[in-house]
């Protein structure tokens, strides 16, 4: 930052350690609903528990197809009986390693800081978390945004030879309800200028 030298350079305060806080998130590409859940870390418990919020959020009925990165604890021991107990209703597709550019939620991602954290300060942890919940509170709801920013890769499900497709369709009908997963993390910079 440049200064006029006749004034004091300006003293930039800051906390010792960074702040953070794991967000998990999955779009229904077939409606733009966006599912999130916020915890303090990722691991294979805290993602089980994302996916039953998920299951929870399936029409009866319907079978639940997430797309994933390839995250070690996405291929937990811990998660293998939930898997196996859930195999009729749930499938995990995926992507290949180091590909985040595949996985159209990292869209969202990027458009949730654009609107969310771009030129803005937050002086504590919770006053970021509350500028992104509050973003998340809107894209709960149904919306053409998220469509248009994940729905890319339903031709790709539809048409990968990953998944069988007597899981995909029954009866001539589509079953499935998509979701793309991923997650992220906020970071809180506690810094501040002052003269």
């Amino acid at each position: 930052m440049w200064v006029p030298p006749e004034e004091t350079d300006p003293i930039l305060l800051h906390a010792p350690t960074r702040k953070s806080v794991s967000l998990f998130g999955a779009v229904n590409l077939h409606f733009g609903q966006l599912v999130t859940q916020f915890h303090s870390v990722f691991d294979g418990i805290t993602f089980e528990v994302f996916l039953q919020t998920l299951l929870r959020h399936r029409r009866h009925g319907r079978r639940l197809i997430v797309t994933l990165d390839n995250a070690p604890y996405h291929h937990g021991r811990s998660l293998a009986p939930f898997l196996e107990k859930h195999r009729k209703v749930l499938r995990l597709l995926f992507l290949p390693p180091y590909s985040p550019d595949l996985n159209p939620i990292e869209r969202v991602w990027k458009l949730t800081r654009r609107l969310c954290t771009h030129n803005q300060y937050f002086p504590e942890l919770h006053d970021l978390v509350t500028a992104v919940s509050n973003q998340m509170k809107l894209w709960y709801k149904p919306n053409s945004t998220l469509v248009k920013l994940c729905g890319i890769i339903l031709d790709v499900i539809y048409k990968s030879s990953i998944f069988d497709p007597i899981f995909l369709k029954c009866d001539g009908k589509s079953l499935s309800v998509v979701f793309i997963f991923s997650e992220a993390v906020l970071i809180s910079f506690a810094a501040a200028f002052k003269s």
